[in-house]
């Protein structure tokens, strides 16, 4: 055994600085996003790679919230960060909505009861709006043990094995942009990689980019967003996902 080491040492976890947990450049964001997909991806494995600390776990996710339409509503700060994005709000709030309207639906029904808006991979940080179908494909209300899974926003969210559960078709919209963390630079290559885990928990993931064009009038933006999202309904494209 090596002199002056006990098995009983506790190794002490690892905080991160707040430059890089805060910080903006796009460098400091990529640094970020790596960090966050080897700890969350290592986890998801039952690894822990990094051994970070709870607090910059929950710090990293609270930054990845920034991007999150429902939380922006309810900090007026995130709000202003949404107001210099350009269509992002209006992409993101009215989501839900729209696909209740393509989903067939013309009357008003609560948007909580059929689509949530989460981030499946807290570690990754999209905008997701998780639906269900029927076998008819027909939209039908989320099923409690998963609306459950979104009290913590640090968990995976995983469909249950439930018979309730097993008989879905369980779809996510995902929202992604080039400013969030993990598309840019070289960590934008593992995004294929990350939507392929979303696949293997049992979702249908349908992920629309948003390019931010400054030069796009919004009602442009909103229409394609309606197209794209009624092309999950058509029975031609429901079974070619990413």
């Amino acid at each position: 055994m090596m002199k002056g080491y006990s098995p009983k040492l506790k190794i002490k976890k690892v905080e991160l600085k707040h430059n890089i947990l805060r910080g903006e450049l796009k460098e400091q964001r990529s640094i970020r996003a790596a960090i966050g997909i080897i700890d969350g991806l290592g986890k998801y494995h039952g690894k822990d790679f990094l051994n970070i600390s709870d607090k910059t776990t929950n710090t990293l996710i609270d930054y990845l919230s920034t991007w999150s339409p429902s939380w922006s509503k309810k900090d007026k700060q995130k709000k202003g960060f949404f107001d210099r994005m350009d269509h992002w709000d209006i992409i993101g709030s009215q989501s839900p909505q729209i696909i209740l309207e393509k989903g067939g639906f013309v009357h008003q029904h609560v948007e909580a009861d059929y689509v949530a808006e989460t981030s499946i991979l807290p570690f990754l940080g999209s905008a997701d709006f998780v639906f269900c179908l029927d076998s008819s494909n027909n939209l039908v209300p989320l099923p409690k043990t998963f609306k459950n899974q979104l009290l913590n926003r640090r968990d995976i969210k995983k469909i249950s094995n439930e018979p309730e559960c097993t008989d879905l078709q369980w779809c996510v919209l995902s929202l992604i942009t080039p400013r969030m963390g993990f598309m840019s630079g070289a960590i934008s290559d593992s995004t294929l990689s990350v939507y392929k885990i979303i696949h293997d928990l049992g979702y249908r993931a349908y992920v629309y980019n948003f390019t931010n064009d400054k030069n796009t009038e919004d009602e442009v933006v909103l229409n394609e967003l309606k197209s794209f999202i009624g092309d999950i309904f058509a029975p031609r494209l429901r079974d070619k996902p990413l």
